[in-house]
């Protein structure tokens, strides 16, 4: 398709398990209440899903990939982006899945939680992770540039980070689990209002622990 592909429902839209959808132009979805996407999505050019709500569990290969839900998002799949990955929704739950992009990847659940379990993130450019509520993160970050993560209650991160920086906030209790390992060339900072937990292995250029109670073990 030269000009792309362009779906649009007032309601849902549904691509099955074992279909495929390729294009050389843009792909652009549009659902009024629900997108799911069993699948593969593949372009050469930018691919963007709208709606009230999405389930992703197929796998999509594209140039800038945007995925926007106003309420709910669920991912369980496969995500490249030859430049970048921006997923926002509501809130965010991702499961056994990957993002990885060349230019870099973020993700902001707008009004709850963004949770990641077993989920692989990675780019030579930076990561950001925004919650307007918490942030759980179980898995990896590897980039070679800045991981930047923000949660307007708590952040818990049980994970492997490897970066030239990493900054972590939480306007609440900031833990980092005794499995994780920390891995930053540069400066790696930890800010919460409240508790800083720092455990499992860090390695960093410089630390900066900023919160009202500091507890740090297992290094």
């Amino acid at each position: 398709a030269r000009d792309g592909i362009r779906i649009t429902s007032d309601q849902a839209i549904a691509i099955n398990n074992h279909s495929l959808l390729s294009s050389e132009s843009p792909i652009e979805m549009n659902a009024g209440t629900q997108v799911n996407l069993e699948g593969t999505i593949r372009s050469k050019e930018k691919i963007r899903f709208e709606g009230d709500n999405g389930f992703i569990q197929g796998e999509i290969f594209g140039k800038n990939i945007a995925i926007e839900t106003n309420d709910n998002l669920q991912l369980k799949g496969k995500v490249y982006g030859d430049e970048q990955i921006q997923v926002k929704s509501g809130s965010i739950q991702m499961e056994d899945g990957i993002l990885s992009g060349n230019q870099g990847v973020q993700l902001e659940a707008t009004i709850e939680d963004l949770v990641l379990n077993n989920t692989e993130i990675e780019s030579p450019m930076d990561i950001a992770l925004i919650a307007a509520q918490d942030v759980s993160l179980s898995g990896s970050l590897k980039t070679n540039e800045e991981i930047y993560v923000e949660g307007q209650q708590d952040v818990r991160m049980n994970a492997l980070m490897q970066g030239h920086t990493a900054q972590l906030r939480a306007q609440r209790n900031l833990s980092v689990e005794p499995t994780s390992d920390v891995k930053v060339t540069e400066a790696l900072a930890l800010e919460a209002t409240n508790d800083v937990t720092l455990q499992g292995q860090s390695q960093s250029g410089t630390l900066t622990l900023s919160g009202n109670t500091i507890h740090v073990a297992g290094q």
